[in-house]
C-alpha cells in the first residue's frame, strides 16, 4: 500500500517556530507587568485552547445549520455531546478526526450547502482574533486582561492556520474536505454523512454502490459498501472493496488508509486456510505488517483479535487486543455507530472456541 505523503510534521515544526518568536516578546512583555508570569501563561493558554475549541465547533455547528444540516455529534478534545432518540448527553469519543474536535452532521434540507459549515469555525476565529488583537488599544485593560487576549489571539491563528492549509495533515482539516466537496460532488458528501448517521442509529445500511474512481471524500462510500459486504458475509465482494481501495490507497484519509490491511486479513483469516494467510502475511513490505495492529476502529481491532487468535495463536496478545475491542464497543454504544458487531464477535469467538477450548475471555479474564 502506498500512503499518501503528510505535511504534519512540517507544519508542526513551522507552527513551534512561530509560537516561540511571538510567545517570546509576549512574554518578555509581559514579564514586567505581572507578577507570577508563569502561573499566568499556564492558565491563560488553558483557557485560551479550551475556549477557541468550544468556538471553532460552535462555528461548524451554526454553518451546519445555515446550510440545510443538522448536528447530531460534536466533539471537543473527545469530550463529546451527542444525540440520543432527540435528547443530549454527553460522553467520549476518541475517534473523533480533526484537530481539535469534529462535528457529524447530516443533511436536514433538500438543498443544503456543506461551504458554510466548512468555513463558519474559521470565520469565528478570524472574528476572535480581530476583537483580542485590536481590543487593547481601544480600550485600556488591565495587564493580565491584554496578555490574555493576546494569549487567547495566538491560539486562535494556530487552530485556524491547521485548518486552513490546503496540504494532507495527520487528521481532516476544512480546507481539505473543500477540495474535494465541490458543487459537483456535494451529493457524493451528502451520502457519506447520511451513512455515517444512519451507523450512528444502528440502522442497517442497504445497498451502498461501490464508486470507481475514489477520492478523499468519496472513499469512505466504498468502505461503507465493504462493512455491508462483511455483516452479510459476502466475503468475496468485500475483499474486491478493499483490493481496489489498496489499490489508490495514496488518495485515502488516513483513517481509512489505516483500515485497509486489518479488512483483508480479516477476510482471509475467515475464508483461507491458516497458511494460506501467513503465506500472505509474510509477502507484505514490513512497513505494512506494522499497520495491522494500528486498530483505531472496532472494526480495526476486531480484524486483529482475529488474526492473533486465529493465525499467530498467542492467547496473551489475543487477551490485550480483546480489551481494547471491548473497550471501543462500549463507548461506541455511546455515541452510535454499532451496526452488527455482536453476530461477526458470536462467528469469531466460535472458531476460536473450536480451535482453542482453553482461552477464556470473560469479562473477569480481561
Amino acid at each position: 500500500m502506498k500512503r499518501a505523503i503528510n505535511f504534519s510534521l512540517l507544519f508542526y515544526v513551522a507552527l513551534v517556530v512561530a509560537i516561540f518568536f511571538v510567545g517570546r516578546n509576549i512574554i518578555a512583555d509581559a514579564n514586567a507587568f505581572i507578577d507570577e508570569p508563569m502561573m499566568f501563561f499556564i492558565i491563560s493558554i488553558a483557557l485560551g485552547f479550551v475556549f477557541n475549541v468550544v468556538l471553532f465547533e460552535l462555528g461548524h455547528m451554526l454553518g451546519a445549520k445555515l446550510g440545510g444540516y443538522k448536528t447530531y455529534s460534536v466533539s471537543f478534545l473527545g469530550v463529546t455531546i451527542y444525540k440520543v432518540k432527540g435528547k443530549w448527553q454527553i460522553g467520549y469519543d476518541g475517534t473523533y478526526d480533526g484537530f481539535t474536535g469534529e462535528t457529524k452532521i447530516v443533511p436536514h434540507k433538500e438543498k443544503t450547502n456543506p461551504s458554510l459549515y466548512f468555513w463558519m469555525g474559521s470565520l469565528l476565529l478570524v472574528i476572535e482574533m480581530v476583537v483580542t488583537i485590536c481590543l487593547p488599544s481601544l480600550i485600556t485593560l488591565s495587564p493580565q486582561l491584554k496578555y490574555g487576549a493576546y494569549i487567547f489571539a495566538v491560539i486562535a491563528g494556530i487552530i485556524l492556520i491547521y485548518n486552513i492549509v490546503p496540504f494532507r495533515l495527520d487528521s481532516t482539516n476544512d480546507a481539505t474536505l473543500m477540495k474535494y466537496v465541490t458543487k459537483d460532488k456535494v451529493d457524493v458528501f451528502n451520502k457519506v454523512c447520511s451513512i455515517r448517521y444512519d451507523l450512528y442509529l444502528g440502522n442497517q445500511i442497504q445497498d451502498v454502490k461501490v464508486v470507481e474512481d475514489v477520492d478523499y471524500v468519496s472513499a469512505r462510500i466504498n468502505y461503507y459498501a465493504y462493512l455491508e459486504a462483511i455483516y452479510k458475509k459476502d466475503y468475496e465482494k468485500a475483499e474486491a472493496i478493499i483490493d481496489s481501495l489498496i489499490e489508490q490507497s495514496e488518495k485515502l484519509s488516513e483513517d481509512i488508509f489505516l483500515e485497509l490491511l486489518p479488512a483483508k486479513m480479516y477476510i482471509l483469516t475467515m475464508t483461507k486456510t491458516k497458511e494460506e494467510v501467513e503465506k500472505y502475511f509474510a509477502s507484505l513490505p514490513a512497513n505494512d505488517r506494522k499497520l495491522l495492529n494500528s486498530c483505531i476502529s472496532i472494526e480495526g481491532c476486531r480484524s486483529y483479535f482475529a488474526f492473533v487468535a486465529l493465525i499467530i495463536e498467542d492467547y496473551d496478545d489475543a487477551k490485550n487486543i480483546y480489551r481494547k475491542y471491548v473497550s471501543k464497543k462500549d463507548k461506541l454504544k455511546e455515541v452510535g455507530r454499532l451496526f452488527d458487531e455482536e453476530s461477526l464477535i458470536s462467528e469469531l469467538m466460535a472458531k476460536i472456541k473450536e480451535l482453542h477450548p482453553e482461552w477464556d475471555f470473560t469479562k473477569t479474564d480481561i
